[in-house]
């Protein structure tokens, strides 16, 4: 039985024809890449002020404990 090849659109820009298997076109795939990419690093500074603002909630505690 010989499968039949049919082209999808891809899934952001509905516009453009995807790679075998692939959910986004070509010019997508990169964007997207980019937006994970700066989605992680926001997450990252994000996180990183709470664990800041963690740690200065535990130096506060232990300096009125200690008075």
């Amino acid at each position: 039985m010989r499968r039949r090849f049919t082209h999808v659109m891809c899934i952001r820009c509905h516009e453009n024809e995807t790679p075998e298997g692939r959910p986004y076109c070509i010019h997508c795939t990169f964007a997207v890449r980019a937006e994970v990419e700066d989605g992680l690093r926001r997450l990252t500074d994000y996180l990183t002020a709470w664990a800041a603002f963690d740690q200065w909630c535990a130096s506060r505690t232990r300096s009125a404990a200690a008075a």
